[in-house]
């Protein structure tokens, strides 16, 4: 009798290192493949098309024309492999019931497992709010905290991507509790590669056969630079397009500032409090739930709770230092736009075309440079003696 392939389908959860493991898993790919493992796709993002076509939906109104066909794609990949494969996108994990019911229909050839990675939520609301902001958000920190407590859009929009209960009970009405694997976060100051080894262990992979030194693609930000990053995102709101903001600030600005972050992003006591409680009652349905659980439980408790300052307080001096030490790099260094192997480092066959890609990016820099000292400039006039700053620009607006 044949024997059926596995599918790992890992569908989040949102900022739980899902980045760094697909970086690992699309750089190992060939290593993956003389293991018997398929990471499917023709280029870097094939897992993010295949999202938006069970979804039918996109990042803006302009579809891209790769997403139409791209889940059947992968799905017809994998089955051409009769091995076992993977599919990793953190989106999956907002599938409502019949879309997770279509998905699985098309994965009827293979036992379908289902992996879930978690972190605990006092790590998880800065790096959650943060990410917004790097997707053009204005909300302050404050005002991201008073929603994720409230019954308000916001706050719907926060726990579709994090509750994980609900979103797991969600995927086991479909797949037996056997096949939901949890995998935990390790917490602060663990070994950089635990999380991989967990995911690996899962895989029934040797973790240290793969190259694990990848760049990171997606790296956080002080709270200064987010600051500053918010204050931009308002100066520009409805005045640039998706494509432009990505290109010039997210990919571009937002890295810049990375290199040098100030001090991190710190949560209120009343915050903590809550991020506390909420664990705990997760992780009582959680174990419950009869979930194969990989990691520990105690992963999920924060503690401690996060130190740093508080982003929506930074005064205009550290963010006028922060927005000038980022745009000298980045013009010093000009970013190049993320390839279908974000994540790699830069092969030699691939260095003329980065180079020509980084001139491209240093002509977009310039032309947006005079734009980001122009608020440089405004700060540090709000700072002298006597100014006022006006109503609902400032950093805490």
């Amino acid at each position: 009798m044949h024997q059926r392939p596995v599918v790992f389908f890992h569908i989040g959860g949102h900022k739980t290192g899902t980045t760094y493991l697909q970086n690992v898993l699309w750089r190992n790919r060939e290593q993956l493949r003389s293991d018997s493992m398929l990471y499917p796709g023709r280029n870097k993002v094939s897992h993010i098309w295949a999202n938006f076509d069970v979804r039918k939906t996109s990042w803006d109104e302009n579809s891209p024309p790769q997403i139409d066909g791209a889940w059947g794609r992968l799905v017809q990949e994998i089955r051409e492999w009769q091995g076992p494969g993977i599919i990793s996108q953190e989106a999956f994990s907002l599938l409502k019931s019949a879309q997770i019911r279509r998905a699985l229909r098309d994965l009827e050839f293979a036992d379908v497992h289902v992996v879930f990675t978690a972190r605990d939520m006092a790590r998880q609301l800065p790096a959650v709010w943060q990410e917004w902001v790097k997707n053009q958000s204005t909300l302050t920190f404050a005002e991201f905290l008073a929603a994720v407590r409230k019954p308000t859009e916001e706050a719907h929009r926060l726990m579709d991507l994090h509750d994980v209960p609900a979103i797991l009970e969600r995927w086991s009405k479909q797949v037996t509790a056997d096949r939901v694997h949890l995998i935990t976060v390790p917490p602060a100051g663990s070994h950089p590669t635990l999380l991989w080894r967990r995911f690996a262990a899962l895989l029934e992979l040797e973790p240290d056969r793969y190259e694990l030194d990848i760049l990171d693609t997606n790296p956080s930000l002080g709270a200064a630079e987010i600051a500053v990053l918010r204050r931009i995102n308002v100066e520009l709101a409805g005045a640039v397009s998706l494509t432009d903001y990505n290109r010039v600030v997210k990919f571009g600005l937002a890295p810049a500032m990375a290199k040098r972050p100030g001090a991190r992003i710190a949560l209120p006591d009343e915050t903590f409090r809550w991020a506390v409680d909420w664990a705990r009652q997760a992780n009582e349905k959680l174990a419950g739930a009869g979930y194969q659980v990989i990691g520990d439980f105690a992963d999920l408790i924060p503690q401690p709770m996060p130190a740093g300052e508080d982003p929506d307080c930074v005064g205009a001096e550290a963010q006028a230092s922060a927005a000038i030490a980022a745009l000298t790099l980045l013009m010093a260094n000009p970013a190049t736009p993320p390839s279908d192997g974000a994540g790699e480092r830069p092969r030699p066959a691939r260095v003329t075309r980065i180079k020509r890609a980084a001139r491209r990016r240093a002509g977009v820099a310039k032309r947006r440079l005079r734009q980001y000292l122009a608020i440089a400039a405004q700060w540090a006039r709000d700072r002298s003696p006597g100014a006022q700053e006006p109503p609902g620009k400032g950093p805490s607006g």
